[in-house]
């Protein structure tokens, strides 16, 4: 079986972050090999046009989706929707998926409309600012990025008022605002084969050794960076 492998187009000095995604993929190519598939990485990016042209040199009968990045998580969904029109199997996420999760807020605003609770949150187009975010501890996040990309301990603030609240998105109106929950963090992941979904075993964070004044948060460091306390 032809199988393409494709990845982001790594920027001029590649993060960790990305660095794992070309481990992964080789690793993925060797493994392929080994079990007599022919496996070839392209690199996907914004211009269709090139990613088209690509696909039609490779002719793979299946895809395997390593892009990660394209400038915002909030774009990832166009790698599977070029899948879906032309008709090929991919792995990973639908372009309906990766469009309702690629913009935090978005995703956010979804899982209301179906009744699952998250946490109170303030964003640029917010109307007003609840009260759960005012003299109590939140977490800044970028809308659109993954990978904990800008986490760090200094993303967990607090603030006095809601004008500090407003001051600081509008200035930065690709940032939110969202109640940080303390407690026990869990990775639940989940699959579906052949239409039937399955729950992966479930991994706790247990952020071991972590001072108290420390936020336990999964933050770039403690997810890619392995010389580093986290």
């Amino acid at each position: 079986m032809k199988i393409l492998i494709f990845i982001d187009k790594l920027s001029s000095n590649p993060t960790k972050d990305e660095e794992d995604t070309v481990i992964v993929a080789n690793d993925i190519k060797k493994l392929l090999i080994k079990k007599n598939h022919e496996a070839v990485i392209r690199e996907f990016d914004l211009n269709l046009k090139k990613n088209n042209k690509i696909i039609k040199e490779e002719k793979p009968s299946l895809i395997v989706n390593l892009v990660e990045t394209l400038r915002g998580s909030s774009t990832l969904h166009l790698a599977p929707l070029m899948f879906e029109k032309m008709n090929i199997k991919y792995t990973g996420g639908t372009s309906t998926a990766l469009f309702l999760t690629g913009d935090k807020v978005v995703a956010k605003k979804f899982l209301k409309l179906i009744k699952v609770n998250t946490p109170k949150y303030y964003d640029a187009k917010s109307d007003k600012v609840n009260k759960a975010l005012i003299n109590r501890k939140v977490i800044i996040k970028e809308r659109d990025e993954e990978a904990s990309i800008a986490i760090n301990d200094e993303s967990v603030k607090t603030f006095a008022n809601k004008n500090e609240i407003i001051s600081f998105i509008k200035n930065r109106p690709n940032l939110f605002v969202e109640e940080y929950i303390e407690g026990r963090e869990f990775n639940v992941s989940v699959i579906s084969i052949n239409k039937k979904i399955i729950v992966l075993p479930i991994a706790e964070m247990t952020f071991i050794d972590f001072p108290d004044n420390k936020p336990k948060i999964l933050n770039y460091q403690s997810k890619w960076d392995e010389t580093s306390f986290e």
